[in-house]
């Protein structure tokens, strides 16, 4: 989820952390969490989003920029085992340290692609050994 995209469709309806957790019945804190990209709402509070802000589901995930950053993505997946660990490590350093939100959640999205990334990596290098 866009993390980001849900904080301006929230701020667009004129609502505060606090009024949407509670028509979600969840806390500020969730509220913040899923704005931070830090946690996902379930399929149910999402939807619940959905009707409270009246925007489409795809609102919450995709964005103009969508498209382009999948592009760098995929250039930046390095071959070699040892950048890609490299990089997983200064993302999430930079998670862990940016207090942009924007940029935290693009981190948090390139993230977990090479963390997925080195998992099926691990997993083949496993079923080669076989």
């Amino acid at each position: 989820m866009n993390g980001l995209n849900l904080k301006i469709e929230r701020i667009k309806k004129g609502l505060s952390q606090k009024q949407l957790a509670s028509m979600l019945g969840v806390t500020n804190q969730t509220i913040s969490d899923y704005e931070r990209c830090k946690i996902s709402p379930s399929l149910s509070n999402m939807e619940k989003i959905c009707k409270i802000l009246n925007i489409n589901p795809r609102k919450l995930f995709f964005n103009n920029d969508e498209k382009e950053g999948d592009k760098v993505l995929e250039i930046i997946i390095p071959e070699d085992n040892k950048k890609l660990d490299r990089q997983i490590k200064a993302l999430e350093y930079a998670i862990q340290h940016n207090t942009n939100e924007k940029d935290k959640c693009i981190h948090k999205k390139a993230y977990d692609r090479l963390v997925e990334e080195r998992k099926n990596r691990l997993a083949k290098e496993d079923s080669d050994n076989d």
